[in-house]
């Protein structure tokens, strides 16, 4: 949202992107919700969980809520969050909505846009040993605020050293949101993504994604220690 109404251009075009999106989700939330709740009740779903017709309902709508998004222009991951947002978790629907697609999501959709955010950018400009510098400053940075800091945080609060050290590698691998910015900026306005920073910030970003898998395998494959309190 943010980047959207930078990049409007002048200041009543970026009033109308906000009011188009304040409008947009007053819409889902007093209109399409108690339709869609309504729906969801005649056809059971509720009750006996998601059938295929309201899994293939939802995901149009996440789709046709990203589509119209992205054409006010916001991000198009704003719309499938706003169908989030208005699924109902009566009788566990979200739930179990979840469980039938978060397989295809994590093992298809996430590696494609982390590979697509990746080839946007132009890692050969990062060209000389200062820039490099910075590179391995920011991922020392990076690791050691998320992985460290997690890990020693959950470790304060009680937990052993395995369960500590997954939960610092699992918050060094949620940067989805700050990916999106970097799209958004490179989409918007792609002489801003060649500037330093960003480049930096989509090689963090990817490096920390791309370390989580083979540190959470390596630690897991280590004989398990007994739990301690403090």
């Amino acid at each position: 949202m943010t980047v959207a109404l930078v990049n409007a251009g002048p200041g009543i075009t970026a009033l109308y992107v906000l009011l188009t999106c304040v409008a947009y989700v007053l819409f889902l939330i007093y209109l399409v919700r108690p339709a869609f709740l309504w729906i969801l009740r005649r056809d059971g779903s509720i009750d006996n969980g998601p059938s295929q017709s309201m899994v293939g309902l939802t995901m149009l709508m996440v789709l046709a809520s990203a589509f119209f998004t992205n054409i006010i222009g916001v991000h198009a991951i704003f719309g499938g969050f706003l169908i989030g947002l208005i699924c109902p978790h009566e009788g566990g629907f979200a739930v179990k909505l979840t469980e039938k697609i978060e397989d295809l999501v994590t093992v298809l959709f996430l590696p494609l846009y982390f590979a697509l955010s990746g080839l946007q950018t132009n890692i050969g400009l990062l060209n000389s040993g200062i820039v490099w510098g910075y590179v391995f400053a920011v991922l020392a940075i990076a690791f050691f605020g998320k992985i460290v800091g997690g890990t020693l945080a959950a470790r304060w609060c009680g937990m052993v050293w395995r369960e500590s050290f997954t939960i610092g590698v699992l918050m060094s691998c949620k940067g989805l949101v700050e990916l999106i910015v970097l799209v958004c900026i490179s989409v918007h306005s792609p002489r801003r993504l060649q500037l330093m920073f960003p480049r930096i910030s989509v090689f963090k970003r990817e490096f920390l994604a791309f370390e989580s898998s083979p540190s959470l395998l390596s630690w897991r494959w280590s004989p398990p220690s007994p739990r301690r309190r403090w």
